[in-house]
């Protein structure tokens, strides 16, 4: 990845971005969950901001309201997890959270929009919850293609990533660290070590 986040300005080039990492991924997501993931990129340039704050409350406050802004509210929820899960992994360390926070939170807020649409984007915001980590491992190859390796999850966090939900950027991850993903080795006090 040649161009940070900021210079990156039109949806050609975030489409560019997103299939280069699904072929570092290995992963082919469906024309409309591209496109999608393709418009979260274009408008996290502009919100940064919002990935700084709890997650938790919004989704609560998202699940109280009964109005018709209850869907975007939780899409926002989904969006967010799904960008600090992909873009920012090892943001969940710093926060002492687990992956597993950001992505049932997220597929919850997907799920629940998805309940809650009459509309076209229904089958949207379904297959969202149901390909999260899928989507998730986009962004994450995304970031393995940057400079920056201190916002990849740890080996140990991407080794759990990898067992409990197959996440194949995870896998690369602890590859980058270990001659394979099973040579990571918990000791009874819960370290790891790398063989």
């Amino acid at each position: 990845m040649k161009e940070s986040f900021q210079t990156l300005s039109s949806d050609a080039q975030w489409h560019s971005l997103v299939h280069e990492a699904q072929a570092k991924a290995h992963l082919h997501l469906s024309e409309i969950l591209e496109h999608y993931l393709v418009m979260l990129l274009s408008r996290f340039t502009s919100r940064t901001a919002s990935l700084c704050e709890a997650v938790a409350p919004h989704y609560l406050e998202a699940m109280r309201n009964d109005s018709q802004q209850r869907p975007k509210s939780l899409r926002d929820v989904g969006d967010t997890c799904l960008l600090l899960s992909g873009l920012f992994p090892g943001r969940s360390n710093k926060l002492a959270v687990s992956a597993d926070y950001y992505i049932g939170l997220g597929q919850s807020a997907y799920g629940e929009a998805a309940t809650h649409l009459d509309t076209d984007d229904h089958p949207l915001f379904l297959t969202l919850a149901q390909r999260f980590v899928s989507a998730m491992d986009v962004l994450m190859a995304i970031r393995l293609m940057g400079k920056n390796s201190s916002l990849l999850p740890d080996t140990l966090s991407a080794y759990e990533l990898s067992q409990q939900y197959g996440s194949q950027t995870a896998k690369q991850v602890v590859s980058t660290h270990c001659d394979s993903p099973d040579s990571v080795i918990l000791s009874p006090s819960g370290t790891q070590h790398l063989h």
